[in-house]
């Protein structure tokens, strides 16, 4: 049970944790389906940010003393679940691409929201250095994203009519 505001923020470093191993394990996977190579390229790009994310996740943690393993974040599992199931259940080519793409928005949406929270609960505790180490997490994230959003732009349009 979380009894304190310092409880829940670090409830919330194992989440992200969580949520990084999980996309860890799944990236490769959805890299592997993808018949773009710039997309493939951009799910490997995020799987290398992903490391140095979990890498930060554990400095912070070891900070305070705390483990960063708790609980898998059910959200993140059930997004990377509906990814594998539209992927899974898709013609290859196109269609996987950008069914793949909207998966990795839609990951990319959840982490910022996940980041954003951690980084204002640790500047509310007053963990500046925290909050620094977050923030830094942050900007890659929405790195990311801009560069998701910005391949979104590829015209995946169907002339099958």
């Amino acid at each position: 049970m979380i009894q304190n505001l310092q409880e829940l923020y670090f409830s919330r470093l194992r989440d992200l944790y969580s949520l990084e191993n999980q996309l860890s394990a799944a990236l490769p996977g959805l890299s592997r389906q993808v018949s773009d190579q710039s997309l493939s390229r951009l799910i490997r790009a995020r799987l290398e940010r992903g490391v140095r994310q979990l890498a930060r996740i554990e400095r912070l943690c070891a900070r305070h003393l705390i483990s960063p393993k708790g609980e898998d974040c059910v959200a993140m599992g059930g997004l990377i679940d509906e990814a594998g199931r539209h992927a899974a259940g898709s013609v290859p080519g196109e269609v996987r691409d950008a069914l793949i793409l909207v998966s990795l928005l839609q990951f990319g949406q959840f982490e910022e929201a996940a980041y954003r929270v951690a980084e204002k609960f640790a500047a509310s505790l007053d963990f500046g250095d925290d909050a620094g180490v977050l923030a830094e997490s942050l900007a890659e994230k929405c790195c990311c994203q801009r560069a998701a959003a910005d391949f979104a732009e590829v015209d995946f349009s169907d002339d099958s009519g």
